[in-house]
């Protein structure tokens, strides 16, 4: 005899709806000398604290294989009442393996908040825009912003970030969106 059936859907442990300011990395993806636009991603270190303090170390597991010339990342729970783990799968973006990873984690609303976020833009009145020289020295070949990192969030009633607290390599604090 089989086992028995489980009825649906299954009551799954609390899952972290806030993702932690420390586990969110800060990067520049597009500058200008008027401007700079930066995307927020959970790093990969971040998230196995939050998935081992959520679960357990032996709560939830990873499993990558490769489909159509694609590279999937699954993140597994485990749930006892069907005594296995259940998966979510997603696909990498671009080059780094472990946004497969933060995108099953998102697909279970593990981090989704940071994972909806779109690039936010910051002028250059509120971080530092450098110029970088080309090697003649003559000419400018593009712009370097200020490093930042993520101090604090606000979230909305239903968990979706309103408003982050930045701070620059200098220790400027930078409110997004600017009150």
């Amino acid at each position: 005899m089989g086992k028995a059936a489980v009825p649906c859907p299954i009551a799954m442990p609390q899952l972290p709806l806030r993702t932690p300011p420390g586990a969110v990395i800060c990067r520049a993806v597009k500058v200008s000398p008027e401007d700079a636009y930066y995307k927020l991603t959970v790093s990969p270190e971040g998230l196995v604290l939050i998935l081992d303090k959520a679960f357990g170390p032996g709560g939830w597991c990873c499993r990558r294989y490769s489909c159509g010339g694609l590279l999937f990342t699954g993140l597994g729970i485990y749930v006892p009442q069907v005594g296995e783990y259940v998966y979510k799968d997603a696909a990498k973006d671009g080059d780094m393996d472990e946004t497969g990873l933060i995108k099953a984690a998102a697909m279970w609303g593990i981090c989704r908040d940071v994972s909806m976020l779109d690039t936010i833009r910051l002028t250059s009145d509120q971080v530092g825009i450098l110029p970088i020289p080309s090697v003649d020295g003559k000419t400018i070949r593009g712009y370097k912003p200020d490093r930042l990192t993520v101090d604090k969030f606000a979230w909305d009633e239903v968990g979706q970030i309103v408003q982050i607290q930045l701070v620059s390599g200098k220790g400027d604090k930078i409110v997004w969106p600017g009150t």
